[in-house]
């Protein structure tokens, strides 16, 4: 496509001598060229405790990353956790942490002064709020676009 190679991300579990797939899922990783400037979007994808986890960063001077957390929920990988966070050096920098399974969202936002090599915090802004479930998977993760917004401080979060 335009933003690069479709990749698909199939989850096997080995029984006995054989492997079985749990899940796949074209969905869940973006395309090799949506990382920006940076080119390849993918950092990372790992099983750590006992979760699937998949790490996406880009950008250029702006940078962004983002990570889900999977867990295996009635023979589906569920998404239990989202965190992104967007920013420049020098500017600020925002984060959002979404515990799903809790509804719990932490947004921060920090914002930056730099003076040569030293850099110092000017201002910190942080939310806690609740939020409902939006039922991701694998499946459907990234198949629309999910909107949070902080009550507080007004900003947006997609997802």
């Amino acid at each position: 496509t335009s933003l690069g190679t479709i990749r698909i991300i199939r989850v096997s579990k080995k029984v006995g001598t054989n492997w079985h797939i749990l899940e796949e899922s074209e969905n869940a990783i973006y395309r090799s060229e949506e990382g920006g400037m940076v080119g390849e979007p993918l950092k990372s994808i790992e099983i750590r405790d006992q979760q699937l986890v998949i790490e996406h960063h880009g950008g250029s001077g702006w940078k962004w990353g983002s990570t889900d957390k999977y867990t295996l929920k009635n023979g589906a990988f569920q998404l239990v956790f989202f965190s992104t966070y967007f920013g420049q050096h020098c500017e600020y920098w925002q984060q959002f942490d979404f515990d799903i399974s809790a509804r719990r969202v932490t947004y921060k936002k920090v914002y930056q002064k730099c003076e040569g090599e030293l850099c110092s915090e000017l201002r910190i802004e942080t939310e806690r709020f609740k939020a409902k479930n939006p039922h991701l998977n694998l499946q459907n993760r990234n198949l629309s676009e999910e909107r949070l917004v902080s009550p507080k401080y007004k900003v947006s979060m997609y997802f």
